[in-house]
């Protein structure tokens, strides 16, 4: 990703703060902007609405939900 304008000083002070890079805050800034977006959740509730979720065994469920957490 480019930043353009004044941007780029924003985004180098933003990454220094956060201790991220640039990369790093433009993925957590797209990250933010799909979740908060209800839009993006109701295209992927039209997607995935129909299909039937499975049971989860517990101790999958628990994994699942560190990996998710760690990737946060």
């Amino acid at each position: 990703m480019t930043w353009s304008g004044g941007s780029a000083p924003t985004a180098e002070r933003l990454a220094g703060e956060r201790n991220v890079s640039r990369s790093q805050l433009s993925a957590d800034a797209l990250r933010l902007l799909v979740s908060n977006d209800e839009r993006v959740t109701d295209q992927l509730d039209t997607v995935w609405g129909d299909l039937a979720v499975p049971e989860v065994d517990g101790a999958v469920d628990m994994v699942a939900r560190q990996v998710l957490d760690a990737t946060d």
